[in-house]
């Protein structure tokens, strides 16, 4: 969705969206910017209240060093804004395993298991943070006992290259989620 400042965009799309359930999956916000991710949620607040947002972090939603220098991951902004969603969504009665550092999450409903995975790193490079987002998930699927598992993510966790004709897959780096 990319907001950056036309949050009537964002509106009009929450709105269309004729499910109890919308997933963000990735570039919610241009610049990542704090004040970008605070306009998404009004818009949530204004369009959806009552529909749960499940989100996972796009390139897009990690503050670039350009904006804010290298004295920080750039992940502040989206983690206030995952962190509304997911309370706002365990208000509706949906329960998560989450883990923080990660910004992982999964929620189980019957026999499914929902996960959330961050695999964005600064600077807007794919690649799962220290390799903590993998070891929160062979950890979650080894003790769930869901027997269906959907992982949502930015990137295809998969090395393939959809939107390229040359070079490497998007998480070619990391031979352990491609195993």
């Amino acid at each position: 969705l990319h907001l950056a400042s036309k949050p009537w965009k964002i509106r009009q799309a929450i709105k269309a969206a004729e499910s109890d359930t919308v997933f963000l999956l990735g570039d919610s916000t241009n610049d990542g910017l704090p004040e970008q991710f605070s306009q998404f949620l009004s818009c949530i607040t204004d369009v959806a209240q009552e529909k749960i947002v499940l989100p996972v972090p796009g390139n897009h939603d990690i503050t670039h060093p350009h904006f804010i220098g290298k004295e920080t991951d750039g992940i502040v902004g989206y983690m206030d804004f995952q962190r509304a969603l997911l309370e706002s969504a365990s208000e509706r009665g949906c329960f998560f395993s989450y883990d923080q550092s990660s910004l992982a999450w999964a929620l189980q409903i019957e026999d499914l298991d929902l996960i959330g995975l961050q695999c964005v790193i600064s600077g807007r490079k794919f690649q799962f943070p220290e390799s903590k987002e993998i070891d929160w998930l062979v950890q979650h699927l080894s003790s769930t006992p869901a027997s269906w598992h959907i992982i949502l993510c930015h990137a295809p966790l998969l090395a393939h290259n959809p939107n390229r004709n040359i070079g490497p897959p998007y998480l070619d780096k990391n031979k352990r989620i491609q195993d």
